[in-house]
């Protein structure tokens, strides 16, 4: 594992402080796990009871990682320390090479003759996109083994983030700033929209044009309050003056959703995409205005390491995939 002696702040956080390689050559996979688990655990007692050695011994680790790269990581106090700002710039550049070490071992354990990709994804991708990706890549004999993340689009980030996926493809949205996605690279995909579904015979079913506000009286099935579907359906209903409809039932999975619709008088707002593979049950509300499109996007890491080759015919399988997917058409 190597860290770039070109990338270590000084004491300010400006100029660039020239590490010696034989100071770093000492350096082991367990003085960098120290720093990730005290910035997770919040102490460095902590951290030590997590690596099951003693807090001296973990004392003697974070010098050795401190005077190795020269400049100080931890702030100490009452709990122990926690990460100043030269220590969560480390960090970030030693996450990803700890997620690659982790990646490394899983992969050795589970089948060491394929690659290995961890995938981030919001349910709404998994419905259709996927399942398209796998067969494209199936056919070309290129399928990696995948290990799938489901979760909402900031739980995908920060999972991103902290080099437990490789990838993500997902809609951003919700609670991501344009600073979380520095470190990435963004490839957008297509374009998807959401629509009302209804039972075929609900009576909103039947009208040619149906009005935001004639939903509010209905009940619905919506995702969480923390995903991004569901902040783009409030959204919709706060721009338009009204106050967005409550769930009577809260599900992470468009299929139930879908499920339930189809046999109650329930309303769910689902990716075209996904209403297109239950059309023979469904039946789509018609409201004015649509709620707007939103952008499915692939993030993987900027940096100095080279992409894993495998994710890169990922990314390419979904672009591939892309045509198809914009608007749930058919290829």
């Amino acid at each position: 594992m190597e860290i770039s002696r070109n990338e270590m702040p000084s004491a300010e956080g400006s100029s660039i402080l020239p590490v010696p390689a034989h100071r770093i050559e000492r350096l082991k996979v367990r003085h960098f796990r120290l720093l990730d688990l005290v910035a997770r655990r919040g102490s460095l007692s902590a951290a030590a009871e997590a690596l099951r050695i003693s807090q001296p011994g973990a004392t003697k680790l974070l010098h050795e990682l401190e005077n190795a790269l020269g400049l100080p990581l931890v702030e100490r106090n009452a709990r122990g320390g926690q990460l100043n700002p030269q220590g969560r710039h480390v960090l970030d550049r030693l996450r990803v090479a700890l997620g690659a070490v982790d990646a490394a071992t899983t992969a050795l354990d589970n089948g060491p003759e394929l690659p290995l990709v961890r995938l981030g994804l919001l349910p709404l991708v998994g419905l259709d996109a996927l399942s398209r990706v796998v067969a494209d890549l199936s056919q070309a004999g290129q399928l990696p083994r995948l290990a799938l993340q489901l979760g909402t689009v900031e739980q995908l980030v920060r999972l991103l983030r902290e080099a437990e996926v490789d990838g993500v493809v997902g809609v951003l949205g919700g609670d991501v700033t344009p600073q979380m996605l520095e470190p990435f690279h963004i490839t957008p995909l297509w374009s998807q929209s959401t629509v009302v579904v209804a039972a075929s015979g609900h009576p909103l079913a039947r009208r040619r044009q149906v009005p935001l506000q004639d939903l509010q009286g209905h009940d619905w099935v919506l995702m969480p309050r923390e995903s991004a579907s569901r902040k783009a359906f409030d959204r919709a209903f706060l721009a338009a003056g009204l106050v967005p409809p409550p769930a009577r039932i809260e599900t992470e999975s468009f299929h139930i959703a879908m499920g339930l619709v189809a046999h109650t008088g329930l309303l769910a707002v689902v990716p075209i995409g996904a209403f297109r593979q239950q059309a023979a049950t469904l039946r789509q509300v018609r409201i004015v205005p649509a709620f707007p499109p939103s952008t499915v996007v692939m993030l993987t890491h900027r940096g100095p390491a080279p992409e894993l080759p495998a994710l890169a015919l990922l990314r390419e399988a979904f672009l591939r995939a892309a045509p198809a997917m914009a608007d749930g058409r058919e290829p």
